[in-house]
Parts: C-alpha cells; sequence; structure tokens
C-alpha cells in the first residue's frame, strides 16, 4: 500500500500544474489526504490496495482571485492619485485665495487712504466717466 501512496506523490509532484491542482494547500497536506485516503479504501476493500483522491481544479478561482487582487490594487492606486491632486489644489486653492484676501485688504486701505486725502481738499474734486455719470465727489 506505501508503494502505491509513494506511486502517486511521485506523480503528482513532477507535474507543473500541481499548486493549481492543490490550492492554498500544502504539498505535506496532499501527501497525508493520501495516506488517509489509501488506508480508509484498504479498510474498505478488505485488504486491497486502492487509492482514491479528490482534486478540485482550483484554477479559475487561483486566476480570479490574482484578477481580484490586481483590480484592487489598481483602486488603491487610483484613489491615492485622486486623493494627492486633491490636495495639491487645496493648496494651490488655498495660497491664490490668500493672495487674493491681501490684494484686497491693500486695495481697500489704499482706497481709504485716498478718499481721506481728497476729503480733505477744499477745493470740490470730482470725476464722470464718459457718459457723464459722477463716480465719486469729495466732501467739500
Amino acid at each position: 500500500m506505501n508503494f502505491l501512496i509513494e506511486a502517486v506523490n511521485e506523480n503528482l509532484s513532477q507535474r507543473d500544474d500541481l499548486m493549481q491542482l492543490i490550492g492554498n494547500n500544502s504539498i505535506k497536506k496532499m501527501k497525508d489526504n493520501h495516506e488517509n485516503h489509501a488506508g480508509f479504501m484498504y479498510n474498505i476493500f478488505n485488504g486491497t490496495p486502492v487509492l482514491f483522491s479528490i482534486f478540485n481544479d482550483v484554477t479559475a478561482r487561483v486566476k480570479a482571485e490574482a484578477n481580484n487582487r490586481r483590480i484592487r490594487t489598481y483602486l488603491y492606486i487610483s484613489f491615492g492619485l485622486i486623493v494627492l491632486i486633491l490636495l495639491v489644489f487645496s493648496v494651490l486653492f488655498y495660497r491664490k485665495n490668500r493672495k487674493l484676501k491681501s490684494t484686497k485688504n491693500e486695495l481697500e486701505n489704499f482706497n481709504k487712504l485716498y478718499q481721506t486725502f481728497i476729503d480733505a481738499n477744499d477745493n470740490l474734486i470730482y470725476l464722470k466717466d464718459n457718459k457723464m455719470n459722477y463716480l465719486f465727489v469729495n466732501e467739500a
């Protein structure tokens, strides 16, 4: 009976697709499985050495798992890139907004100073546009 188990194990260990046949199981587990089956079948068939072994072809499952890992990796990379791009644009927007606020404050301060100088003058000062509408007049 041991000869039969060893022959089957040797035959299977020479196959290129052995790992696909046994899936995530170890080779030791496969050999132990053969020994258990041989002992069971020896008892069932009244001492006649018979060895049955059942393999599930897990090639499709293994390929699907590899494909899922690849897709998951692409999704993580894509998500990371999107987050990075959003972060860069947020920083750029923040800097631009801060610069605009600073420029606006400078312009408001200049306009207040300008208006103060014009209002301090006792002469009438005004500005009209092309349609002769008043744009501003001092308080004189």
